[in-house]
């Protein structure tokens, strides 16, 4: 009996040992075939990143162009799926165009849900250029794009009509408007001080969101990118045109008495004739029409040199609150000589 329990013991430990061996065994094939799949994740994973950079290089080549699919869309922007090269590049709301994300606002509608219009982007390819890469993210511009060689597309001087797509304190943004009304894609900015000849606090005292309008083309850098416009040199001055509209055209008599100065209605004018008229070169200062502007533009005296050629001197136009003053100079001075002695004689009446 007890060699028989012996023998059973014996051989309970030898099946025992058998099994953890056969246990190890299967454990380290286990393990050989996770680091060889690693391994081979690991060589395919590097592969796809040299495939990448590779397609990423021959973009640059090409000059950065590529075009991708919307497949997902964030609050930050939209990714893509570059078809040329088979990766996602990440698309930004800042540098999509405007209309992508405000509609074309065509018969002046209202800013649109910027979170439907993205939404409404999926599926659509885009043509963007490549701006910036690394082994994390990619990321891509259509402004970018779309502003190449704008210098080309924009002459400096070309009137063109645009549409208003954002306000700020400082401007107001717009997107120029192709030959048939469409939103291009290119956009600048219409500085506050370009937007009206009345002074304006803010952009929207003026224009709004949506609205149309004819721009001046001011400068147009291909390097940064800038580009600026001006709306109120598409239109006439209202300060040189106020007495032509609302008077017939006749020259003031061709003197007059120092006395009947305090008669000039606008305050502290009277002051500057009167320097103006001590200033060597000024042989007469000669008060003209007056006019009523419809707007205030300004409580404050201002005294501005018009362009409009006199040849015996200059005129000058006198503004305070809504009331407009013709001043007619006799000198043989030149302009810039004439600008010195206005700015003494604004000088000495101030100090008054």
């Amino acid at each position: 009996m007890a060699r028989r329990g012996a023998a059973t013991v014996t051989t309970t430990t030898t099946t025992t040992t058998r099994a953890r061996r056969g246990a190890r065994a299967t454990k380290r094939r286990g393990t050989t075939r996770a680091r060889a799949n690693a391994e081979a994740g690991g060589d395919a994973k590097n592969a796809r990143e040299q495939d990448v950079r590779a397609a990423i290089e021959a973009i640059e080549r090409d000059g950065g162009r590529l075009t991708g699919k919307v497949e997902v869309v964030n609050r930050g922007g939209v990714v893509l799926r570059v078809t040329k090269g088979r990766f996602r590049a990440f698309l930004p709301k800042s540098q999509m165009r405007s209309s992508r994300l405000r509609g074309d606002f065509r018969g002046g509608a209202e800013e649109a849900d910027e979170t439907k219009m993205l939404e409404a982007q999926i599926g659509k390819l885009i043509d963007v250029k490549l701006v910036d890469h690394s082994s994390k993210r990619i990321v891509v511009s259509e402004r970018a794009l779309l502003q190449e060689r704008a210098s080309e597309k924009l002459p400096v001087g070309d009137v063109k009509e645009v549409v208003v797509t954002s306000l700020s304190d400082f401007g107001a943004f717009v997107e120029v408007c192709d030959g048939q009304g469409e939103a291009s894609g290119l956009e600048g900015l219409v500085h506050i001080s370009e937007i009206s000849w009345n002074r304006i606090s803010h952009p929207r005292d003026a224009v709004k969101v949506g609205q149309r309008e004819f721009v001046k083309v001011l400068e147009v850098n291909d390097e940064t990118g800038r580009i600026n416009f001006s709306i109120k040199q598409t239109q006439a001055d209202p300060l040189m045109e106020t007495l032509e509209t609302i008077m017939p055209v006749t020259m003031p008599e061709p003197s007059i008495d120092e006395d009947d100065l305090s008669e000039i209605p606008l305050p502290g004018l009277p002051d500057i004739c009167s320097s103006l008229l001590k200033e060597d070169g000024i042989e007469a200062v000669i008060p003209g029409r007056q006019a009523m502007e419809q707007r205030v533009v300004s409580q404050d005296l201002e005294l501005w040199l018009t362009n409009v050629f006199v040849e015996d001197g200059y005129n000058l136009l006198a503004r305070a609150g809504r009331q407009v003053q013709e001043i007619h100079v006799v000198t043989r001075l030149d302009r810039d000589a004439i600008k010195r002695a206005i700015k003494r004689a604004t000088s000495v009446a101030k100090s008054q």
